[in-house]
C-alpha cells in the first residue's frame, strides 16, 4: 500500500536511529531549535507570515493538509494552496472533529441503582 507522510517520517526517523544513534539526537534538536511563527496583520484585516515546523510536526500538519485538503468533488477547482488554507481554517474553527471511542465491557458496568431504595 501507500505510506502516508506520517509513515514515511517515521520509518525516516527509524533508518536514522539504527544507522546513526547519535546523529538523530543532534539533528533533532537543531531542528527543533529552528522552528518558528511569524505573522502579521494585513490592511483587509486578515494575517499573513510564515513559519518552519520540524519534522515531527510537519508531518503531522502535512498529513492533515494531505486529508483535508483534498478536491471535494468532482469540479472542485481551488488551487492547493487555497484547499491548504480552507483545511487550516476549518482546524482553526474545529470542524474537523475528534473523536474519542470508548469501549466497556458490559460485564463491567454496575447494575442500576435501584429507584425505590433512599440509600
Amino acid at each position: 500500500g501507500k505510506a502516508g507522510a506520517a509513515e514515511v517520517a517515521k520509518a525516516g526517523r527509524y533508518l536514522r536511529a539504527v544507522l546513526d544513534p547519535d546523529g538523530e539526537d543532534r539533528d533533532e534538536q537543531a531542528d527543533y531549535a529552528r522552528r518558528f511563527l511569524r505573522v502579521r496583520p494585513t490592511k483587509a484585516g486578515g494575517l499573513e507570515g510564515e513559519f518552519y515546523l520540524p519534522g515531527e510536526a510537519a508531518a503531522r500538519l502535512r498529513a492533515l493538509l494531505d486529508a483535508y485538503a483534498k478536491p471535494r468533488a468532482e469540479g472542485d477547482d481551488r488551487p492547493l494552496r487555497v484547499r491548504n488554507a480552507d483545511a487550516f481554517i476549518a482546524l482553526l474553527e474545529e470542524k474537523i472533529a475528534t473523536e474519542l471511542l470508548v469501549l466497556v465491557n458490559a460485564e463491567s458496568l454496575p447494575t442500576d441503582p435501584d429507584p425505590t431504595d433512599p440509600q
